[in-house]
């Protein structure tokens, strides 16, 4: 008996540290470890740090890039070559918790309206008076609120690949990932530990191929562009490298619904300013029917067809983002991308998905 009770308390004190562990605030940020990658920083009233880099001339448009889920601001160099050639100056920020970029002390979930003056901080230091948005994914809630709460300073925006607001609160989830998942995601202790396994024991590759359709992406970009493959699971890893905790404090960006009615961007369009939303037929992350919601609250946004190949990351072949990069600056829509206009029925994940293999 007395083995078995030292065995419970060993359990239960390992329980217990494992929680501690997952729950322990991320180490404080210094200048010198942002300063030391090469990227860039502003200092917030609350004294968090925010991480950014800057590719193409300093002279160049400016342009917003806000990436998706579990990137960091080191996804901004995979525009580097176009941004240099098109002079364009791509603004890359790490979302608090992400990369280098300090958690938000204001609760263990970071709201959407707080990045707003976070990123207004960064254009303001930049000297950036005006600026176009390229929003990728989860990273498109923020692209709308920053669209709607600084309707002045934004030009052309591109919307690439967004989940549909009502996303969340239907039995869809950013598949695979089943909805029961994505609940105890959002559980005290229970989404601390699920970040901790998905920041600390599975690679980047691993989490990429976990998209749907993302290990096809995989082997097409090694067989095509095995550089920007490289790139992309670089920031992948270093969006996580000092904390986990930017999973915890992120996961509202796209598990629940954007905390703006799409239908607010409509001054946007009205003003002449271009608003675009791309899809890919083969996402079946965010499938087509996701962006047609969007087209269907914002009717005057062009939906934006990008070939299929790559699925959920349409946006990284160099012809795609070539072509992107244009739209913000012509707000014309060239090939190999074109204008999608024929509506399609919802379908289900459970019987469409391709077969995903690991």
């Amino acid at each position: 008996m007395a083995s078995v009770a030292s065995a419970a308390l060993v359990c239960a004190g390992s329980c217990l540290a494992g929680c501690h562990a997952v729950k322990r605030p991320a180490r404080r940020v210094s200048t010198d470890n942002i300063t030391q990658k090469g990227h860039r920083f502003v200092q917030r009233p609350d004294d968090r740090l925010l991480e950014y880099t800057v590719v193409g001339p300093d002279d160049g448009v400016a342009v917003l890039h806000l990436p998706g889920f579990m990137c960091s601001a080191a996804q901004g160099r995979i525009w580097e070559k176009l941004a240099t050639s098109l002079r364009v100056r791509v603004i890359t920020p790490s979302f608090p918790g992400f990369g280098l970029s300090d958690c938000s002390p204001s609760s263990d979930s970071r709201k959407l309206h707080e990045f707003v003056d976070d990123v207004a901080t960064v254009m303001d230091q930049e000297g950036c008076e005006q600026f176009h948005i390229l929003s990728v994914s989860s990273g498109c809630s923020a692209g709308a609120m920053i669209a709607r709460e600084m309707p002045e300073r934004v030009l052309n925006v591109l919307f690439g690949c967004p989940a549909s607001p009502e996303a969340a609160r239907s039995d869809w989830a950013p598949a695979p990932v089943s909805p029961r998942l994505t609940r105890a995601c959002q559980l005290p202790v229970v989404g601390d530990i699920i970040a901790w396994f998905l920041a600390r024991c599975l690679s980047s590759e691993m989490r990429m191929s976990w998209v749907a359709g993302g290990d096809l992406t995989i082997r097409r970009l090694r067989a095509k562009d095995p550089d920007m493959l490289q790139e992309v699971l670089r920031a992948q890893d270093d969006a996580v490298a000092h904390t986990h905790r930017g999973v915890c404090d992120n996961l509202g960006s796209f598990m629940e619904p954007p905390p703006v009615n799409i239908s607010d961007l409509s001054p946007l369009c009205v003003s002449g300013r271009s608003v675009g939303i791309t899809l890919a037929t083969d996402d079946w992350a965010n499938p087509p029917y996701m962006q047609q919601r969007w087209k269907e609250q914002l009717p005057d946004a062009v939906l934006i067809q990008v070939p299929a190949g790559y699925g959920h990351f349409q946006c990284l072949p160099a012809a795609n983002q070539e072509r992107l990069l244009e739209f913000l600056l012509s707000g014309k829509v060239q090939s190999p991308l074109r204008v999608y206009s024929r509506l399609s029925k919802r379908v289900s994940w459970s019987s469409h998905a391709p077969e995903q293999h690991h």
